[in-house]
């Protein structure tokens, strides 16, 4: 399964597999949301490390990041 990515305005729910291939897509939907961005991770099922780093800039930049395991 890869990565199966939802948005509705501010809200982008994520799927399956977080790889570092999907950055882009995921940055992309990023910027059209409206700010502040919410990532739901609820879904996920892996996430490799790079996404990982990803997720923890993301915070550091003000989107909030849901449903993440510590």
């Amino acid at each position: 399964m890869t990565l199966k990515i939802d948005r509705a305005r501010a809200w982008i729910r994520l799927s399956g597999k977080f790889r570092s291939e999907h950055l882009d897509q995921v940055k992309a939907e990023i910027e059209l949301c409206e700010s502040p961005a919410v990532l739901d991770l609820e879904e996920l099922e892996l996430i490799d490390v790079e996404a990982v780093r990803f997720l923890n800039a993301s915070e550091e930049n003000g989107v909030l990041v849901l449903h993440c395991s510590p």
